[in-house]
């Protein structure tokens, strides 16, 4: 049973790593700052991009995380350990 649980928790933190490694470190800093609460502009003048530029961050963080909105990514992030 030890040998189980321990497979089925190896199997999990590898698909947080998969999902935390797909992301780049500009999507993860994104991310981050969608926890925050930031909105599209506040993150772009942060980052000094575009606003459109994040836009795109945010569609591809929502692609990899399997998510439909932002708030849905936050809540994944979290709950799986990534931010």
């Amino acid at each position: 049973l030890f040998s189980i649980k321990q497979n089925y928790n190896n199997q999990n933190n590898s698909i947080k790593n998969r999902t935390y490694n797909c992301l780049t470190k500009r999507e993860y800093q994104v991310l981050k700052s969608l926890a925050k609460g930031k909105s599209n502009s506040e993150i772009a003048e942060e980052l000094v991009v575009s606003i459109c530029t994040i836009k795109a961050h945010i569609a591809k963080i929502l692609q990899k995380l399997n998510v439909e909105d932002r708030l849905k990514a936050v809540v994944k992030a979290k709950d799986e350990k990534i931010i």
